[in-house]
This record gives C-alpha cells, sequence and structure tokens, in this order.
C-alpha cells in the first residue's frame, strides 16, 4: 500500500512538472517554428512558381512571373534568423536564383 502512494505521488510530481514545461517551452519553440515555417512557405511559392513555368510556356504572363519573383526576392532579402536556420535560408536563396534564371531564360526567348 505504502508502495502504490509512492508511486502516485511520483506520478503527480512528474506530471506537475510535465505541465509547466509545457507552459515555458512552446515560447522559444513558436519563434523558432514560426521563422521555420516562413522559410518553407517562400520555398513553397517558389516551388508553385517554378511548377507553372515548367508546365506552362505562355510567355505572355512573363510580367506576372517577374511581379511575383520581385515579391519573393523581397521577402527573402528583409527575412533574418538564427544562426541554427541560416543553412535554410542559404538554401532558400539558392532555389530563389534557380527560379531567377528560369524566367530569365525565358526572358531571353522572347
Amino acid at each position: 500500500m505504502i508502495l502504490a502512494v509512492t508511486c502516485n505521488c511520483q506520478r503527480i510530481v512528474i506530471s506537475l512538472i510535465m505541465h509547466s514545461l509545457t507552459i515555458i517551452a512552446p515560447l522559444p519553440y513558436r519563434t523558432t517554428s514560426a521563422r521555420f515555417h516562413r522559410i518553407n512557405q517562400l520555398h513553397r511559392a517558389l516551388g508553385n512558381l517554378e511548377r507553372e513555368l515548367a508546365h506552362s510556356a505562355d510567355r505572355s504572363r512573363l510580367g506576372e512571373y517577374q511581379a511575383r519573383l520581385a515579391e519573393i526576392e523581397s521577402a527573402v532579402g528583409m527575412f533574418k534568423v538564427a544562426r541554427p536556420f541560416e543553412i535554410d535560408l542559404h538554401r532558400l536563396r539558392l532555389h530563389l536564383r534557380m527560379v531567377q534564371e528560369d524566367v530569365s531564360r525565358m526572358a531571353a526567348v522572347n
């Protein structure tokens, strides 16, 4: 019986500790996850633009593609990240450069 009471007390203490950690821990996680989420959003926007360029040879939409690319480029240029996310930002910039080259090639064909 005493053993059962001790186990229950330990469970309560562990539960209280875990509960307090769930209140404290999310703050730094939220800020880093928001930045990572924004990087992913920009990658998706570039991927969508890249797909449209690959599937549509519609040169009349070149202005629209360039405007969307300029918008994404502006967002990437203003983006600041913590050191652990610098590699993700670098990959995003590489992706941006690839799409810029695709749009430039499309403009050169015209």
